[in-house]
């Protein structure tokens, strides 16, 4: 009782950064602690969301919906107006579900993505003009033409991309052309519809 009351008497920003290191689950449940305790996982600035994590802590509960219900309930309980620096999502869930959370979290100004969704997913066109993103990593992404047409993430420097499809050769120069100050890239297994390519490859000045 003593410890969990030092704790408490730490200053807001220390528990949020120590509640940043938690996953999601984890987090929502600090709201029981105390009445101090209640509002605080509201404010912290990451989310972390894994499927196959939820659903082993919740045996007799192995179904999707409840993992779904649990990411929908408490995305929109923070609103637009917390900001969030870091969103993680691992999951199996349906494209249009994958694609509505992103759009969610580039509202509120994100500046890491990190996906590993199954199967191939799309990508909402927001996320190829979110201005406060600095980190993307995708895993079983796919891009669609009309979206990587107009890319432009002016503060992007780390682009990770594994076993990512695109229509064509040009959309992934496309998405490339448009971080200029892009620093660290990473394509493991990435594969195009039609292979043909035309036009010319640009330096990439900032690149490492």
């Amino acid at each position: 009782m003593v410890a969990a009351d030092r704790i408490s008497q730490l200053p807001e920003e220390l528990l949020l950064l120590i509640l940043s290191f938690l996953p999601t689950e984890y987090v929502v449940v600090t709201s029981l602690v105390s009445k101090r305790w209640r509002p605080l996982w509201l404010s912290v600035p990451t989310l972390d969301f894994d499927e196959l994590r939820y659903l082993n802590r919740r045996p007799r509960y192995r179904k999707q919906l409840g993992f779904v219900n649990f990411m929908s309930t408490t995305i929109q309980a923070r609103g637009s107006r917390q900001p969030i620096k870091e969103f993680r999502l691992t999951c199996y869930c349906e494209d249009h579900l994958t694609k509505r959370w992103l759009n969610e979290v580039i509202q509120c100004g994100v500046e890491n993505i990190d996906v590993k969704c199954y199967p191939s997913f799309d990508l909402p066109s927001s996320i190829f003009n979110c201005a406060t993103l600095v980190v993307l990593k995708l895993r079983w992404p796919f891009f669609e033409n009309n979206d990587i047409s107009s890319v432009y993430l002016p503060s992007l420097k780390t682009l990770h991309l594994k076993n990512a499809g695109f229509l064509k050769p040009q959309n992934f120069m496309a998405l490339l052309y448009g971080c200029p100050i892009l620093e660290n890239l990473e394509a493991n297994t990435v594969f195009f519809l039609d292979p043909s390519f035309e036009g010319e490859f640009k330096s990439f000045s900032k690149l490492v």
